[in-house]
C-alpha cells in the first residue's frame, strides 16, 4: 500500500525494502514488530543507518520527529497566538514517558497502564527537580500533552492510558535507567576512587533494580544505546564504565564483609 500508485505511491530505499521483506521476524530487534517504527523506517531518508541500531530509530522518532510537531495548534486562538511552544517541553515529555515506563517496572510489569492520578503524581515529582515544571501552567500543559511524543491508547472504562506497544515501554524504561546511570557516573567521577564512597554508589545502583529482572528488550536497548554512544565518541556512562570497570569493582566491594547479606 505504501508504494502502490493506488495508495501512498511513495518510494522506499531498495536496500531498506529488501531488508523489510527478507528479515526473519524473530530477529527483528524491535523494528518490524512495531508498526510505527516500520513506517518510519520506510518513510525516512538515510534509513539504512537505523537498520543496524533500533535504539537510534526509536530515539529519533520520540525525541526529534514527534517533538517538533506543532501540537500547540490544539489550543485554538482566534488570532493564531498559540498557547505555548511545545519545543520547550519536548525533553520533559520524553522524561515523563521514561518515568511512566519505570513506574510499570516498579509494579513488576503486572499492570501495563496508569491512572490519571498516577500520571499527575509523576509530573508533580518531576517538578521538584525540573525548573520549567515549577510553573503550575507548565505542569498543566505537561499533563495534557504527555502522550504526544509517544503512542498511547485511551481506555475510557478504566480512565487510564497505556503504551501502544511493549517495545515502546521497554525503550523508555531503558532510557530511564541509562539516564540514572549517567547521573551516578557524574558523581562517581569525583568520588569513586575514595573507598568510603563505594557504599553510597552501591546503594544508588541497587535502588535502580529492586523490582525484578529486566525484559530482554530493555537490555537490548541499553546495549544498543551504549554501542551508539561509543560510535559517536560520546562521554557518558558506558564510556566511563568501559574505562574504569566501576560496576565490577562495586560488585566486588559488595561481596566483602557480609555487605550483601546485611543489606
Amino acid at each position: 500500500h505504501y508504494i502502490s500508485p493506488n495508495y501512498c505511491n511513495q518510494n522506499i530505499d531498495a536496500y531498506v525494502m529488501d531488508k523489510i521483506l527478507t528479515t526473519e521476524w524473530g530477529l527483528s530487534s524491535c523494528i518490524y514488530d512495531s508498526p510505527m517504527t516500520l513506517y518510519m523506517l520506510a518513510a525516512k531518508k538515510d534509513s539504512r543507518f537505523y537498520l543496524d541500531n533500533p535504539w537510534a530509530l526509536f530515539n529519533h522518532i520520540f525525541m526529534e520527529e514527534l517533538s517538533e510537531t506543532e501540537y500547540n495548534k490544539m489550543f485554538p486562538d482566534p488570532n493564531r497566538n498559540y498557547a505555548h511552544d511545545i519545543n520547550r517541553l519536548s525533553s520533559v515529555i520524553y522524561q515523563i514517558s521514561e518515568e511512566i515506563a519505570y513506574h510499570m517496572y516498579k509494579k513488576q510489569n503486572q499492570r501495563f497502564y496508569l491512572s490519571d492520578q498516577e500520571l499527575s503524581n509523576i509530573i508533580t515529582k518531576l517538578s521538584e527537580h525540573n525548573q520549567i515544571l515549577k510553573q503550575a501552567k507548565m505542569q498543566d500543559i505537561a499533563e495534557r500533552c504527555y502522550a504526544l511524543c509517544c503512542y498511547w491508547k485511551p481506555n475510557s472504562d478504566r480512565g487510564a492510558v497505556e503504551f501502544l506497544h511493549n517495545n515502546i515501554r521497554d525503550f523508555f524504561l531503558a532510557e530511564r535507567i541509562y539516564r540514572k546511570m549517567n547521573e551516578i557516573t557524574q558523581h562517581a567521577k569525583e568520588s569513586f576512587l575514595e573507598r568510603d564512597q563505594h557504599e553510597e554508589i552501591a546503594k544508588k545502583l541497587c535502588m535502580l533494580f529492586p523490582y525484578g529482572i529486566l525484559e530482554t528488550k530493555v537490555t537490548e536497548f541499553l546495549y544498543l544505546r551504549a554501542k551508539y554512544s561509543a560510535e559517536k565518541n560520546q562521554a557518558d556512562f558506558s564510556t566511563y564504565e568501559y574505562q574504569t570497570r566501576m560496576i565490577g569493582r562495586i560488585l566486588e566491594y559488595m561481596s566483602e564483609g557480609g555487605i550483601v547479606e546485611s543489606n
